[in-house]
This record gives C-alpha cells, sequence and structure tokens, in this order.
C-alpha cells in the first residue's frame, strides 16, 4: 500500500481518487501548511498537484524538501503553467488525457526510483 498525497484547490475529483489511487491511503491539502502537516505524520512519496498556478511550483519544491525520494505528477490545463513546472516534477499530463495513462504512470512512478526527466502529455 502506498501513499499518496493530493493538492488541489476545489472538490473537483475526490469522487474518483478512491477508484484510481486503489490500495492506497490518500492524503488532502490544499496549501503549504496543509503539506507540512502530512509530511510530520507520513512521508507520501507520490504527490498529485491539479493547478493552474505557475506559483504552486512552490508547493512542488516544497514536497521535495520534505521528501527527496517523492514522485510529482502535475495536471493543468494551461501550457503556461507545464513549461514552468517541467523541471521540478516527474509527470505532466494536460487535458484532456486518457484516465489509463495516467495510471500507468502512476504505477511506474510507484515503483521508480528516480527518472531523469519528465514526461510530458497532452
Amino acid at each position: 500500500m502506498s501513499d499518496v498525497l493530493i493538492i488541489e484547490h476545489g472538490l473537483s475529483m475526490r469522487k474518483i481518487y478512491g477508484l484510481i489511487f486503489k490500495g492506497s491511503n490518500l492524503y488532502f491539502a490544499k496549501n503549504a501548511e496543509d503539506i507540512i502537516k502530512i509530511y510530520r505524520i507520513k512521508k507520501p512519496r507520490i504527490a498529485v498537484i491539479l493547478s493552474q498556478n505557475p506559483e504552486d511550483v512552490d508547493l512542488a519544491n516544497l514536497i521535495k524538501m520534505l521528501n527527496p525520494q517523492a514522485k510529482i505528477m502535475w495536471i493543468s490545463p494551461d501550457k503556461n503553467v507545464v513549461n514552468s513546472i517541467k523541471n521540478s516534477v516527474e509527470a505532466i499530463f494536460t487535458p484532456p488525457f486518457e484516465l489509463d495513462e495516467f495510471i500507468v504512470k502512476y504505477e511506474e512512478l510507484k515503483k521508480s526510483k528516480d527518472l531523469p526527466y519528465p514526461l510530458i502529455s497532452s
């Protein structure tokens, strides 16, 4: 069983996370304070960030500080955000994307140690 941190600013996808990350412990955060609280208790190895805000790259950097082994998946429809965060995360998805592709990447990151560059999907 793995721990997954999900950072989002709304409740848009919460109902399907249980299906996507079946068998994983899910932790939800909206901001840096929430992330720090979670990492005091657990060290989620996978983090999923749903954001259109390029300043949220600071959240990715915070996660890497708290757990250098963490793998970050970013979902954003904004191409400018994708360009600003692509060197800070292991996988980027731009809607619309295939759910199967997302799940395969999640499983790959769950098993991996380090990847040399991010996967960019559009």
